[in-house]
């Protein structure tokens, strides 16, 4: 009789065998190719047949022709399913693009004038862009100075949110009338003299959340209405640990637990309300192990 080791290494054997046709199935194209799971020695139930059929799915051929010269960060599609795509290409168009159903197209009578790093869209349908351009036109200013760092398209023309310098990385939209921002700039109108890096437009002027002293790169929301901001900085709050990764309830800043080791550059939000935040760095909430490295939950 086989000892209980032998059995397992058959079957470990097998199943590295079994994925390697898994494998080569893959390869083969569409064709439906059946296996056998053959029982190994004293395992119990009968063999049971195995079908890995490869899926219809390809990518579409419909932008054949299309030539992007340098990188797209970012891609959103809204609800009639119109594509709009932000990045640091120059062709065919300068750094924004839609795509018209048969060609990419500037949105407005001229391009960006720099990258486009982060779109969002709002409930209206209107398109937000965020990046390092500046002096944008023609574009209608609803408050004073140019279209800078970060604009809407309301269909029919750009415009602009006060006076933005620098760059502005990434965009979350609550509502038409509660929009933060996150990056490396100051903005004005601000109404409390603090508009660095974080801030939020009211309606009518911005808002600072004061005391990020670096980079925002990524920003997240929870269905209680907590926000969240993870970047290159570090910043006064409830608690310790407060570099990298922050949460904002509208009135004060707080950790979030032991925190992070380094720059965080992506959040997203389960819908359980569970915050997921990857970058570079090794350690999070006091982990260094490798599964507590780039990415945290």
């Amino acid at each position: 009789m086989k000892t209980l080791s032998s059995i397992h290494q058959t079957l470990k054997i097998e199943r590295l065998l079994f994925s390697f046709l898994l494998i080569i199935a893959q390869l083969v194209g569409t064709a439906s190719v059946v296996f056998t799971a053959k029982a190994a020695p004293d395992a119990g139930p009968s063999p049971v047949p195995l079908t890995a059929t490869p899926g219809p799915e390809n990518w579409s051929t419909a932008w054949t022709g299309t030539s992007f010269n340098a990188p797209i960060l970012d891609i959103v599609v809204d609800a009639a399913g119109k594509i709009y795509a932000g990045g640091t290409f120059t062709s065919p168009t300068n750094y924004l693009a839609t795509w018209n159903g048969s060609a990419w197209t500037n949105l407005g009578s001229t391009g960006f004038t720099g990258n486009v790093l982060d779109l969002a869209l709002d409930s209206n349908g209107s398109l937000y862009a965020a990046g390092s351009f500046v002096n944008m036109g023609p574009c209608w200013a609803s408050g004073p100075g140019p279209c800078s760092g970060f604009v809407r398209w309301d269909g029919t023309a750009w415009n602009s949110y006060g006076t933005i310098i620098g760059t502005v990385q990434t965009i979350l939209v609550v509502n038409p009338n509660l929009i933060y921002i996150g990056g490396n700039f100051s903005a004005s109108p601000c109404t409390n003299g603090m508009c660095y890096n974080l801030a939020y437009w009211n309606g009518s002027a911005w808002v600072g959340l004061p005391g990020v002293n670096g980079t925002v790169y990524s920003l997240a929301k929870d269905s209680t209405g907590k926000v969240y901001a993870g970047g290159d900085f570090s910043a006064p709050c409830v608690g310790s640990n407060c570099g990298y990764l922050l949460s904002w309830n509208g009135s004060a800043f707080s950790s979030l637990g032991a925190g992070v080791s380094g720059i965080v550059n992506a959040l997203a939000v389960e819908p359980s309300d569970h915050l997921i935040a990857g970058g570079s760095f090794t350690a999070s909430g006091g982990c260094s192990l490798s599964q507590c490295r780039y990415i945290a939950h």
